[in-house]
């Protein structure tokens, strides 16, 4: 049977059952869809008594603690730029008040909170129903729901992303952009990197994505050039004052090197592998800063002496990233398997479907597709893993949505 045959036939469904509950699904009010996912988040909250049991994490809670402390971004040995400041301030800023659980039960409500710009973003894009839907999915996300109850920065970086992708899929949409539209994307985008880094180089990828949408024009330079500046506002306190400290650009945090160094090193296998490989001459330095280079050297320099191997670690890499079970051995149990994969390959499965069917849109699934490539292609190089998938699930799920959608029959509603 063509696709087209499949479309005809569930047109069918739209007076049927399965559409009159598809109707009712995307017809719920989004302040339930809020309820439903701050539910879901609170329980996990609740279940998870200890939220600082993955190793990045106590990284995260040092610096907290010495900010309050009036020692600034720095770890206890000194390190002055190991982490942005994004998240550590979140948790700094949760601590003063009421402590470790707080910040949990913070990202409980921001994590509900996404289910609006996705909302926003969907229906801007494709209608009212995928919208909803799209949210809906986010909402009952159980990976999304897992992260929400740890202390790491998954949570707090997928809203500021979703906030982002929607503001540029507006001024994508409306094909056209206030001077302020595009400063405050420029804002979030920056806010984003200082939460995750790798979220550096959007503005330099989305430089031809605008050119292929918007085609080259004084108003594509100049709304570029505005996101630009927004961008720079929003890092400019940080590079600035590691200016200050290291006397050279450093925009985001020194750990690149040892993150290069794990991804490409010897005995990387696409995942956390640090452990097992042979520190490089330099690696024991005491300056932070040459310490990082010396990682980022010993990297590059072991990638291009061994060119047949680092390309074979994309595969590995990729597969970790897309992957619908957890990588972690400690957590493939086989309740919490199904639960995931149930979730994940509905949502691979229909985005794929939306893509294949309706190509005529295909300026549209841009918006909700472009961060998808964008950090697939960083975790080319970097190390893989679901963690570093999860902020660009809640844009999949529109194309998603969409998908169940066309597949359904459904009519959209504008």
């Amino acid at each position: 049977m063509s696709v087209t045959d499949i479309l005809s036939e569930s047109n069918r469904a739209e007076s049927g059952i399965i559409g009159r509950c598809f109707i009712t699904v995307s017809s719920i009010n989004m302040w339930w869809v809020f309820v439903l996912a701050l539910a879901w988040r609170i329980i996990r909250v609740i279940a998870l008594r200890d939220g600082l049991q993955w190793p990045d994490t106590a990284s995260y809670d040092e610096v907290a603690r010495n900010l309050l402390a009036g020692n600034g971004f720095v770890l206890n040995c000194g390190d002055a730029a190991a982490r942005t400041p994004g998240y550590p301030l979140f948790l700094a800023a949760c601590y003063s008040l009421s402590g470790v659980e707080l910040a949990r039960w913070m990202q409980a409500i921001i994590g509900a909170a996404t289910v609006f710009p996705i909302c926003i973003l969907g229906r801007r894009l494709f209608g009212v129903r995928c919208g909803r839907i799209a949210a809906l999915m986010v909402a009952i996300n159980p990976t999304a729901i897992y992260f929400c109850g740890t202390l790491l920065t998954e949570t707090l970086f997928a809203i500021l992303l979703a906030c982002a992708v929607l503001a540029l899929g507006c001024m994508l949409v409306e094909n056209k952009a206030s001077p302020f539209a595009a400063v405050m994307t420029g804002i979030l985008l920056g806010a984003s990197s200082l939460v995750r880094p790798s979220a550096l180089l959007i503005p330099l990828f989305l430089i031809p994505v605008w050119i292929i949408l918007r085609g080259i024009s004084r108003r594509t330079i100049m709304e570029l050039a505005l996101i630009a500046v927004g961008n720079w506002l929003a890092l400019s306190p940080w590079i600035i004052r590691n200016y200050g400290i290291y006397h050279c650009y450093v925009p985001g945090s020194l750990r690149s090197g040892e993150s290069l160094y794990e991804a490409l090193g010897p005995h990387a296998d696409g995942g956390p592998s640090l452990d097992r490989m042979p520190r490089p001459a330099g690696s024991a330095d005491p300056d932070e800063w040459r310490r990082n280079e010396s990682f980022k050297n010993a990297a590059k320099e072991y990638a291009l002496a061994n060119p047949g191997r680092t390309v074979s670690l994309i595969a590995a890499k990729q597969l970790r990233f897309w992957n619908f079970m957890p990588n972690a051995a400690g957590y493939r149990n086989g309740g919490e398997m199904l639960l995931i994969a149930t979730f994940v390959l509905p949502v691979y499965v229909l985005a794929v479907f939306a893509i294949l069917v309706d190509p005529g849109n295909w300026k549209k699934m841009i918006p909700a597709l472009w961060p998808a490539f964008y950090f697939a292609g960083i975790h080319c190089i970097f190390v893989g893993s679901m963690r570093y998938r999860e902020p660009v699930m809640p844009m999949l799920c529109i194309l998603s949505a969409h998908g169940l959608i066309l597949l359904a029959g459904i009519k959209e509603k504008d």
